[in-house]
């Protein structure tokens, strides 16, 4: 059975993730190979969709679902050609994106630039045309495709919509550089994302927030099994079945208040998952 995200979810709106050196490494520096996704509320992310009626962008409850860290929360993607615009808290280098989504059909292009513009815009540069949206389930890295973009428009042109469950963005910067930090003050979500879902989630067993993966009943090495809590939906690691020893251990970085659990297998995957 592959476990590709093991998820402890804990509200959003009292936590942020900061770079920062101050948390103790552990184990090898090799963990700096996994890529921070870019595309998440705690990084200051928003999404808007186009409204071509007023020629604005308009905040979107779809943010809640796919800007999140919860692989279990989804939200459609409208059919016919849509737009929507990612913001980012500040300018990064974009290098891959994906999709993580199921039942969509139809293609999708994405744009990067440096101002929010409608999408005619002559400012808007492509870094990738006409996709399938199905190829999007894996991290797309086009040659060419390398940009510094505080913006990110995503133009969807769907005849078939399914559930989308996160944006992923990927650059230079790898998910160990981040660490939790507690806010004095719980933040207005509204006030800031403009859209009233709270259920959004972030994620406690994963690379940015300090957890390990210490242990997995296969031969993985104890790089390769981290993969089960990086930030990326495409990547897994192996359990073996088994009644009598735990297939997996997570390693918190210090005592967590878990709110609840998700987990993302194989459609294959056949059984029952126990946590302790």
């Amino acid at each position: 059975m592959k476990t590709l995200i093991l998820l402890a979810a804990a509200s959003v709106i009292s936590l942020t993730d900061a770079g920062a050196a101050s948390v103790p490494e552990t184990g090898p520096t090799a963990f700096g190979i996994f890529p921070k996704n870019l595309a998440r509320q705690h990084l200051g992310t928003n999404v808007f969709l186009y409204r071509e009626g007023n020629q604005t962008f308009v905040p979107t409850e779809a943010g809640a679902a796919w800007l999140d860290d919860d692989v279990a929360t989804g939200w459609p993607t409208a059919t016919g050609r849509q737009y929507y615009m990612l913001t980012l808290s500040q300018a990064e280098l974009i290098t891959r994106f994906a999709l993580s989504t199921r039942g969509s059909t139809g293609t999708v292009t994405i744009y990067a630039g440096d101002e929010a513009a409608p999408p005619t815009a002559k400012s808007w540069v492509v870094l990738a045309r006409d996709l399938p949206v199905e190829a999007l389930n894996e991290k797309i890295s086009a040659q060419g495709f390398s940009r510094f973009a505080k913006y990110i428009l995503i133009e969807t042109n769907l005849t078939a919509s399914g559930p989308c469950y996160g944006i992923y963005l990927y650059g230079e910067k790898p998910a160990t550089d981040f660490s939790l930090e507690k806010r004095a003050q719980p933040l207005n979500a509204q006030g800031i994302f403009r859209f009233v879902n709270d259920l959004t989630s972030i994620s406690l067993s994963s690379l940015y927030a300090k957890a390990r993966v210490s242990y997995v009943n296969s031969d993985d090495n104890s790089v390769a099994v981290q993969k089960a809590i990086d930030d990326n939906p495409e990547t897994s690691t192996t359990l073996v079945s088994s009644e009598s020893e735990s297939g997996m251990i997570v390693q918190f970085h210090g005592s967590q208040n878990i709110q609840r659990i998700s987990a993302l297998t194989d459609v294959g995957a056949k059984g029952r998952l126990d946590f302790y």
